[in-house]
């Protein structure tokens, strides 16, 4: 899968009302993770956010919430937000809108989130523009790729490191099977940019 690190600003102007960064003058960013929650990972997360007192936003799938609900559960009992990331995570381009939309009523039923952020950043312009009328649409300025197989340890920090600024909306990931790769590159990720003077906040 090619994608960028940081998304060119060109492509952010393209879509304006699509929630890219947060402009702002204090020097916060906004982890934001996907596809949880997870048995094994997520509890490990909350727990390495609060050390640093740090909140963030999960954008979770329906299908995982209703298989772990303890610990969606514990994502909103520590303070953080969350949002929709659709029932069963499909890729929209491969969708008719309805199909798709059906996919994240579903969601919605299980929880409830004005947030949404589509599974790959795939959407067709039939899906943008009726999500925006129910939806804040969230995306992401800095991605480090650690749910790719072949993405390193070093990748997954260096990548946000170097390319974090100011209001950054910084994807990563809740996924079971990269727990190992998370729980290395997380706790060295949050103490660099806490060292460097960053808050986090919630979307």
């Amino acid at each position: 899968m090619v994608y960028w690190t940081k998304v060119p600003r060109w492509l952010q102007r393209l879509f304006p009302q699509v929630i890219w960064r947060v402009d702002g003058t204090s020097k916060e960013v906004f982890l934001t993770f996907d596809d949880g929650p997870t048995p094994n990972l997520t509890p490990f997360i909350l727990q390495l956010l609060s050390e640093y007192q740090a909140k963030a936003t999960f954008f979770c799938i329906g299908q995982q919430v209703e298989k772990f609900p303890d610990q969606f559960q514990a994502i909103l009992d520590a303070g953080h937000r969350v949002g929709n990331h659709t029932y069963s995570h499909p890729k929209g381009w491969k969708m008719s809108t309805e199909q798709y939309l059906n996919n994240v009523v579903k969601c919605e039923e299980v929880f409830k989130s004005k947030l949404f952020r589509p599974p790959y950043g795939q959407l067709t312009i039939g899906q943008y523009r009726a999500l925006k009328k129910q939806y804040d649409i969230v995306l992401w300025e800095i991605m480090n790729g650690d749910f790719l197989a072949d993405t390193s340890v070093e990748h997954c920090f260096k990548s946000v490191a170097e390319n974090t600024k100011i209001g950054s909306v910084i994807v990563l990931h809740d996924k079971e099977r990269i727990a190992e790769k998370v729980k290395t590159y997380l706790p060295k990720l949050i103490q660099f940019l806490h060292n460097e003077g960053y808050k986090f906040g919630t979307l």
